[in-house]
C-alpha cells in the first residue's frame, strides 16, 4: 500500500543450524504496542525455544498510534469504496510474507498467534493461508450466538467488517483450518469478551466434527484459563502456547516459560520511527476519495433515463436493498395541543421489524398538507424543536423511531454493536 509505512520486531535465536520454525505474532489494543510486557516477554521465549519471532505493530497503537490510524476511521475506507477488513488483511500478510522469505526459515513450520484484536486477526489469516500449519488464539472470537448475548464482543468496524458474515462466521473460519494444528484459548472470567464457557460450545465443540472428517480431531485444541481468568496473555497462556507450538514443530518438550525479566525493553528502547507523512487509515482513505470520479448526469431524456434505471439498480446491489411490500400501521393512542392534533403509531413492516412513530397535524390543515419525516438518533423525544418548526410552516410531521433509534434500540449496550450484527445467509453450524 503505497504511502504507508508499518513496523515490526523481529526476534531470533542466537544460533540456527539449518531451518527452523517461525511465529507470526499479532497486536490486540494495546497502547504500547509491540513494548507491551507479555508480547516481548512470549517472543523471547519463541526465541530461546529455537523459533524466529515477528511481531507486528497494529495501527493505533505503539509506533503507529497516530490519531488517524483510530480503527473506527476504517467506516471512511468502506465509504470510498475499500473494505476496512482488507487493510488490517494486507498489514498482518505483508508480515506473513516477509517471515516465510526468510533464508532460516522452514516454510512447513510457520505458527502464528494473538491476544484479542490478534485472536480474530489470527483465526482469519491462519484460515485463508495454508502456510501457517499452526495457530493460537487467545480470546478474539466469538459467534453468532454469543455474539447477540454480548454484542459488544465483537465492537471493532475491522472485526464485523461489511459483508464479511453474510456467508461466514469465525467459527466457519475455524472450521477451513481443518485439520491444520489449532489451540483455541479463552479466559473463564474474562470481562472484556469471548468469555469460555460462552463461546466454547459454538467455536470448539460445533466445530470439532470438521476436524473428524479428516481424521484428525485432536488437531483442534481448546484450553479455558484460571489463572488469572481475564482478558489476558499471561504465564498460563504463554506457557500453553510454548507447549503446543514446540510439540507441533518437533522441538524439545517443554511449557515452563524462561525467565526473561530482566531483557524486557522500554517503549523508547523499541521505538520505530514512521516518517512524518506516512499515511493514517484516516488520511488513506483521503487519499482515495481525491481518486473518485463522479460521471455528469445526463440531461433529461431517453439517456438520462436508461442511466437512472442503471444506476439505481446498481444502488440496490451495493446497499442489499430490500424492500418492504406491507405496512401495518396500528393506531394507540392520539391527543390535542392548542391548534393540533397527534395519533400515535405503531408499524408493522412485512420483513418483520417495526418502529413506532407519531403523526402531528395542524387541526385547520388541508387535505394535501406536505409531510415532513423526522428522525432523531436519540429517538423522537429529542426531536421536539423540529418537529414544531415543520408544524409552524404548515406540515404534517411524522416522528419516527426506526430500529436502533431512541427507545428502540435494543437493550443498554450501544445500538452500534447491534447493527454490526448483519441476518446470516447461510446456516449456522
Amino acid at each position: 500500500m503505497p504511502g504507508f509505512l508499518s513496523t515490526a520486531l523481529l526476534y531470533e535465536p542466537d544460533k540456527i543450524s539449518g531451518k527452523v520454525p517461525a511465529i507470526l505474532n499479532v497486536l490486540g489494543h494495546e497502547p504500547a504496542g509491540t513494548a507491551v510486557e507479555y508480547e516481548q516477554k512470549r517472543c523471547i521465549n519463541f526465541a530461546k525455544r529455537g523459533m524466529i519471532a515477528l511481531n507486528l505493530e497494529w495501527p493505533a497503537f505503539g509506533d503507529l498510534s497516530q490519531e488517524g490510524n483510530l480503527h473506527d476511521y476504517g467506516a471512511q475506507l468502506n465509504l470510498v469504496g475499500l473494505n476496512v477488513l482488507g487493510f488490517h488483511y494486507l498489514a498482518m500478510r505483508r508480515g506473513l510474507d516477509y517471515l516465510a522469505s526468510l533464508p532460516e526459515v522452514d516454510p512447513a513450520r510457520v505458527g502464528m498467534t494473538g491476544l484479542s484484536g490478534g485472536g480474530w486477526q489470527t483465526v482469519l489469516l491462519s484460515a485463508l493461508d495454508e502456510r501457517i500449519a499452526a495457530s493460537v488464539e487467545v480470546a478474539g472470537i466469538g459467534s453468532r450466538e454469543s455474539n447477540l448475548t454480548r454484542p459488544h464482543d465483537p465492537d471493532e468496524v475491522e472485526e464485523g467488517a461489511p459483508d464479511l458474515m453474510r456467508g461466514m462466521d469465525y467459527p466457519e473460519f475455524i472450521a477451513m483450518r481443518a485439520p491444520r494444528s489449532t489451540l483455541l484459548i479463552h479466559n473463564a472470567v474474562d470481562s472484556c469478551c469471548f468469555r469460555a464457557p460462552l463461546v466454547e460450545p459454538y467455536i470448539y465443540e460445533n466445530v470439532k466434527p470438521f476436524f473428524q472428517l479428516f481424521g484428525h480431531a485432536d488437531a483442534l485444541q481448546w484450553h479455558e484459563n484460571f489463572n488469572p481468568g481475564t482478558h489476558n496473555y499471561q504465564l498460563d497462556n504463554r506457557e500453553q502456547t510454548y507447549l503446543f507450538f514446540s510439540r507441533e514443530f518437533g522441538l524439545p518438550i517443554s511449557s515452563s516459560e524462561i525467565i526473561s525479566d530482566d531483557e524486557i525493553r522500554t517503549p523508547r528502547e523499541l521505538a520505530i520511527e514512521v516518517p512524518d507523512n506516512n499515511l493514517t487509515i484516516l488520511s488513506l482513505a483521503r487519499k482515495i476519495a481525491e481518486g473518485i470520479k463522479r460521471e455528469p448526469i445526463p440531461e433529461p431524456g431517453d439517456i438520462r433515463t436508461n442511466w437512472s434505471q442503471r444506476e439505481r439498480e446498481r444502488l440496490r446491489t451495493l446497499v442489499r436493498y430490500d424492500p418492504v411490500s406491507t405496512v401495518q400501521a396500528l393506531r394507540v393512542a392520539n391527543g390535542l395541543g392548542l391548534d393540533f392534533h397527534f395519533l400515535a403509531y405503531r408499524f408493522g413492516f412485512s420483513n418483520g421489524l417495526s418502529a413506532t412513530g407519531i403523526l402531528l397535524q395542524e387541526i385547520t390543515a388541508p387535505e394535501n398538507q406536505p409531510a415532513v419525516v423526522v428522525l432523531n438518533d436519540k429517538g423522537y423525544g429529542f426531536a421536539g424543536a423540529a418537529v414544531s418548526n415543520h408544524v409552524d410552516r404548515g406540515e404534517q410531521v411524522l416522528a419516527l423511531n426506526l430500529l436502533f433509534d431512541g427507545p428502540s434500540a435494543p437493550g443498554p449496550e450501544d445500538p452500534t454493536d447491534w447493527a454490526m450484527l448483519p441476518m446470516p445467509v447461510a446456516p449456522v453450524l
